[in-house]
């Protein structure tokens, strides 16, 4: 059973993702700061903290959901595995045959 994710964290997580991408157009990672990142956004540092470790982890989870919508872009499948039984049912079928 999935939990339904709380609006304001999807907003301020949608909000951190958006101003890294701003930021990410200007500088390399490594000059971007957690700084500039929670200014663009408009939210403060233990804001950015409480949602992810570091700036790389952010990028992990923009990489990971941009994966996850090129293979299912009508966003029929669902986005986890917990949400997706069934893709841990056939990995498991495979692995007793």
């Amino acid at each position: 059973v999935e939990k339904s994710v709380d609006p304001r964290v999807k907003r301020t997580r949608k909000l951190l993702q958006q101003a890294f991408l701003e930021v990410f157009v200007e500088k390399d990672i490594e000059s971007i700061s957690i700084q500039e990142i929670t200014e663009r956004a408009t939210v403060n540092r233990a804001t950015f903290y409480a949602h992810y470790p570091d700036k790389f982890a952010l990028l992990g989870e923009l990489i990971r959901l941009t994966f996850l919508q090129l293979l299912d872009p009508a966003g029929v499948l669902h986005h986890s595995s917990a949400a997706c039984p069934g893709v841990a049912h056939r990995g498991m079928a495979a692995a007793r045959a």
